[in-house]
């Protein structure tokens, strides 16, 4: 099946490259394929929720730990996780995000 889509960094693009832009990820999985394609423009984001799931996915914790590596090192800090959704926030300072 063919699907229309569009990539991140065109919509950021298209919508006038926003800085500090929510993002709302939840696409069932691939938010590891996301983060390595395309962290230059999630890098333009001040929060980030994404939904992920862990316990359905062959090695989810693992997967979880990179994309934690991957956001801090983007400088994000996670600021809040309920369930499987988890919740950062762009902040060089992690001091200045409040309790997890």
């Amino acid at each position: 099946m063919e699907v229309d889509a569009v990539t991140l960094s065109d919509l950021w693009r298209d919508l006038g490259a926003p800085d500090g832009f929510t993002l709302i990820s939840d696409i069932e999985g691939a938010e590891v394929a996301l983060l390595e394609q395309d962290i230059k423009t999630v890098s333009n984001a001040g929060l980030v929720i994404m939904e992920l799931h862990p316990s359905l996915i062959e090695n989810g914790s693992s997967l979880v730990e990179q994309i934690k590596t991957t956001m801090t090192e983007a400088e994000f800090f996670l600021v809040e996780k309920k369930s499987d959704v988890y919740v950062w926030r762009k902040c060089k300072q992690p001091h200045l995000t409040g309790p997890m």
